[in-house]
């Protein structure tokens, strides 16, 4: 697709004008081929010199990412005079980062406004003073607490053992034994088939035989 002088003649120059006659005849463009008519020349010449000026216009204009990572040091005076006329002027014609602006703006005179009271004096003196009494108190509720452990212990110690006592003074060889002291008659042992008592009382009828 070829440029024509109309198509171009609303854009600028290097001097910030739009493109003159003179301008692109006078336009330092070197060509290696030398079979190229006037026109074509000037056509050629043109290209080169709006790609130009396009890409230093990019360069030249901040994007919003940029604008809006340099907002607070643009709001607190800590960009150079070109950096605040880059972002002054992109403030001028994109709504969204003007917006951004007045936010981050109100949001720092906010934060300036609010302003903490000194902590007094002795501030670290009672804190350290509150933070032992707090480290006391905690002594004092795992002692008592170590003391509640050892006196549950104690007291399920001591109700095993009398639950074994009990057991063992009522076990049936305390019985026996005493049974072994007394002497009864073999006919009452004799009387009775040796198979139709238990095995306690033949044992107890062989002790005391």
């Amino acid at each position: 697709m070829s440029l024509s002088r109309t198509s171009l003649s609303g854009h600028r120059g290097n001097s910030g004008m739009p493109f003159r006659n003179s301008e692109i005849k006078n336009s330092p463009c070197s060509f290696k081929n030398k079979k190229l008519s006037r026109t074509n020349r000037n056509r050629v010449c043109l290209k080169k010199q709006f790609t130009l000026w396009l890409i230093s216009k990019m360069r030249s204009e901040m994007k919003c990412t940029e604008v809006q990572l340099n907002l607070s040091a643009y709001i607190y005076g800590e960009l150079n005079l070109m950096q605040v006329k880059k972002i002054h002027k992109h403030l001028g014609r994109c709504e969204s980062c003007l917006k951004l602006e007045m936010q981050l703006e109100k949001t720092f005179r906010f934060m300036n406004q609010m302003r903490l009271d000194a902590l007094p004096k002795n501030f670290d003196e009672n804190l350290e003073r509150k933070l032992q009494r707090e480290k006391r108190k905690n002594i004092k509720t795992h002692h008592q607490s170590r003391k509640i452990i050892f006196a549950i212990a104690a007291s399920i110690i001591l109700f095993l053992a009398v639950n074994f006592l009990i057991r063992d003074a009522f076990s049936p060889r305390v019985w026996t034994k005493n049974l072994s002291n007394y002497r009864m008659p073999a006919s009452v042992f004799g009387s009775v088939n040796q198979s139709d008592y238990p095995s306690r009382f033949r044992m107890l009828k062989n002790q005391i035989n």
